[in-house]
């Protein structure tokens, strides 16, 4: 993401890897780049359509996309907790879109409820809506630094045992009823 003007923003979008499409989110990116021209845009698109006039790559290796982000002002993840983790150990608050099954986007909405669980514990910036993603878009292009935050080594331990205490309780309560 080198090569922009200097005090433009730049945002990384992935998608994750995951074989199901998530062109919704390429759509909802696509037409906001178009917006915002002096904004540069890059995408991991993984399955999903190549975004119109937005880069992209299919699928980076991970250090390769650790390195993107480490280089961006805002990113953009899927609801998966990897690309969440890793855009906290780039030191960025990730506004994460997650996907849904009833789009066919995935087999259930883990995401949807992993996300909503987040974003009330102010661990993310959840954006369910076009109209919420470009909220925040526009927040970053106004101020490049709008998402950046202390970079968060610990979280990939701390977020494996916040989800293996939620599956705890998952199973205390099955077993209950």
């Amino acid at each position: 993401m080198n090569g922009r003007p200097a005090g433009a923003a730049s945002v990384l979008v992935s998608v994750g890897t995951d074989h199901h499409p998530f062109d919704r989110l390429v759509d909802w990116v696509e037409r906001w780049a178009w917006d915002n021209p002096a904004v540069q845009v890059w995408m991991q698109r993984g399955t999903s359509r190549p975004p119109v006039d937005v880069p992209s790559e299919e699928v980076l290796s991970h250090a390769e996309l650790c390195g993107r982000m480490a280089a961006a002002d805002g990113i953009i993840v899927q609801g998966g907790p990897g690309g969440i983790i890793d855009s906290l150990r780039a030191g960025r608050l990730p506004v994460v879109v997650p996907r849904r099954a009833d789009l066919g986007e995935h087999v259930d909405d883990h995401q949807v409820a992993f996300a909503r669980h987040l974003a009330s514990q102010n661990e993310v910036l959840l954006a369910e809506s076009e109209t919420e993603l470009r909220f925040v878009l526009d927040a970053v292009a106004n101020d490049p630094t709008h998402l950046h935050i202390a970079p968060r080594a610990d979280r990939g331990a701390l977020a494996a045992r916040r989800i293996a205490d939620e599956v705890h309780a998952l199973v205390r309560r099955s077993t209950r009823a």
